[in-house]
């Protein structure tokens, strides 16, 4: 199975127990499994209609997630400040940062 684009696989850590090196790799091999089902499914983002802009200044909600939850400030992709293209977040689901938004997995 290919890696995903920004999943690593979990390294192990001195004295860690077998159970929890057990757990990280379920949880890699359920990502690398997510991430494929989402290729192969054709994914796209206009069949969620969830990612609105309910207040009308042109930043739907995952751009108002990724602008609250970015640990510096984010880049946009124009003058318009509409679409954030960069920033930093840390992914809870592989304990790493990732600083372009097509890294990130959201959980809203």
């Amino acid at each position: 199975m290919a890696r995903p684009e920004g999943v690593e696989p979990p390294a192990s850590v001195s004295g860690e127990r077998s159970t929890d090196v057990m757990s990280r790799s379920l949880t890699f091999v359920l990502l690398a499994l997510i991430a494929a089902s989402v290729r192969a499914s054709g994914y796209n983002c206009k069949d969620w209609p969830h990612w609105e802009d309910l207040d009308g200044d042109c930043q739907n909600t995952r751009a108002e997630i990724l602008i609250r939850d970015s640990r510096i400030p984010v880049q946009f992709k124009d003058h318009r400040e509409c679409s954030v293209v960069a920033g930093e977040w840390f992914g809870p689901y592989t304990g790493r940062t990732f600083y372009l938004c097509t890294q990130c997995i959201y959980k809203v």
